[in-house]
């Protein structure tokens, strides 16, 4: 069973852009069975391959035993960010209201981080606030395609809540379970 490596987040398409849809189990290789008896088989073409929503299941459910939904609705953490943001479990510390949130005083590291990064304003990309780095910035680690997988670097975006970045400026939510 695989428990470490590289992670990408989805194979590439013909047109450029990444496919996603790979949850843990497909970054796993194995199957998994959901608390409502759902069994879910990993996509051979989702080998090692690792999705912003599907990062914070691995994270939270397969590796820390938190209760994972086989669908959007039903107990557990969802399988889409958009769902964890709206009505997953836990508690809203900042709603999503459409516009970006300032005041990032009530954040602990390990909340859920939840932002819109294309035009559509629906939620698309989730993410762990790990807090403060030496330079007293906002962090947060992801998995993204244009990073290829799991980071908490800089490279297509900074991974900073304040200032004017890509994710600063679409930050919409903050959940924490």
């Amino acid at each position: 069973m695989r428990f470490a490596g590289n992670a990408n987040f989805g194979p590439e398409l013909d047109n450029g852009k990444r496919d996603i849809g790979a949850d843990f189990y497909d970054y796993l290789g194995h199957s998994w069975r959901f608390p409502d008896g759902v069994e879910k088989h990993p996509n051979a073409e989702q080998a090692g391959a690792l999705d912003c929503s599907g990062y914070l299941r691995m994270v939270y459910g397969y590796r820390s035993g938190y209760p994972l939904s086989s669908r959007d609705e039903g107990i557990g953490l969802p399988r889409r960010a958009d769902t964890m943001a709206r009505s997953g479990p836990g508690t809203v510390i900042i709603s999503d209201r459409g516009a970006r949130p300032t005041d990032f005083s009530a954040l602990r590291a390990g909340d859920l981080l939840f932002f819109t990064t294309d035009d559509d304003p629906d939620i698309d990309h989730s993410a762990i606030y790990l807090g403060r780095d030496s330079d007293d910035r906002h962090r947060f680690i992801s998995s993204r395609g244009g990073a290829n997988g799991p980071t908490m670097g800089d490279f297509g975006g900074a991974s900073v809540l304040q200032g004017d970045g890509f994710f600063a400026e679409r930050l919409r939510a903050v959940r924490r379970i």
